[in-house]
């Protein structure tokens, strides 16, 4: 029963990663742009590796969801600290 549910489960995620590259531009479904990586047994995080978009995909069957994390950027050098950008003042 548990490897049901579980294949159950890998299944929704699939659709779920989908849904996202679906709703994105037709550039956007290059090959190897987004990567996948599964955080537990409900939970994937995506990335974008162009331009940096993050979301994570939460694939319960009773409540799935999508929520955008941010933006990353790649740094300069190894154990680069990368800092916040400063806010804007008018």
């Amino acid at each position: 029963m548990a490897r049901i549910h579980t294949l159950i489960t890998m299944g929704i995620l699939i659709l779920a990663v989908g849904a996202v590259v679906t709703a994105l531009p037709a550039s956007a479904s290059e090959v190897g742009r987004y990567e996948a990586i599964q955080l537990d047994a409900t939970s994937i995080f995506v990335l974008d590796t162009r331009e940096g978009h993050c979301w994570v995909v939460n694939a319960t069957p009773s409540a799935p969801s999508m929520i955008y994390t941010g933006q990353v950027r790649p740094a300069k050098k190894m154990g680069e600290t990368i800092k916040p950008p400063k806010e804007k003042t008018d």
